[in-house]
């Protein structure tokens, strides 16, 4: 059980990681074709939206880094919620 468990939380930590890269890499994806001169049209300026997909991918490889001390975090809060509810 806690063998599946392991694979579990290796492909979860996978896919927040990919998921991340590919966020950024589509973000910067223009200005990466401009530096090896393969873009003939000039890159946009970074907007809001552009910071805004940078931040939400590095929380998902944040996310990733620290999965398995947030899964426990979270667990252990419903565990403490159950208890004080069932007690009562």
């Amino acid at each position: 059980m806690k063998k599946i468990q392991e694979i579990r939380n290796v492909i979860a930590k996978t896919i927040l990681w990919l998921l991340g890269i590919i966020i950024i890499t589509s973000v910067f994806w223009g200005f990466i074709l401009q530096g090896f001169n393969l873009n003939t049209s000039p890159a946009k300026d970074l907007t809001r939206t552009h910071y805004e997909l940078i931040s939400i991918s590095f929380i998902f490889m944040l996310g990733a880094i620290f999965y398995n001390r947030i899964l426990d975090s979270l667990v252990s809060i419903l565990e403490f919620l159950s208890k004080k509810l069932t007690s009562k």
